[in-house]
């Protein structure tokens, strides 16, 4: 996956919005940029996941993935709203799922901090 361009992007925090998640989900972070993310159409899409990058309480990216990475069991959530990963909690890896509805690529969450 092309994570590495996150690599150039100043964040601390990552929101995972997956497919029919809108306002009524959104803490303050995602409330203050909501016209940006809703803006294509999240609340109504199937298959699209959306991560939102900030750095502080600013969004700096907001990038789309498509279906082949299916990040629906990564959604976080506190309070029945989203919640963020820390720059230091986001580390995915994937395992493969061939024989799914969908053939996609599912994130195991590596929770440990190596650094």
């Amino acid at each position: 996956m092309y994570f590495n361009k996150f690599d150039k992007i100043k964040w601390d925090k990552l929101y995972v919005i997956d497919a029919y998640h809108g306002k009524d989900f959104f803490d303050e972070n995602l409330n203050n940029y909501s016209s940006q993310i809703l803006g294509n159409g999240i609340e109504n899409k199937e298959g699209v996941t959306l991560f939102a990058l900030y750095n502080k309480e600013e969004l700096v990216n907001l990038t789309q993935i498509r279906q082949y990475y299916y990040f629906v069991d990564a959604v976080k959530y506190k309070a029945k709203k989203l919640d963020y990963y820390t720059k230091n909690d986001a580390v995915f890896s994937f395992k493969y799922y061939p024989n799914a509805k969908w053939k996609s690529y599912k994130p195991v969450l590596n929770i440990s901090n190596s650094k």
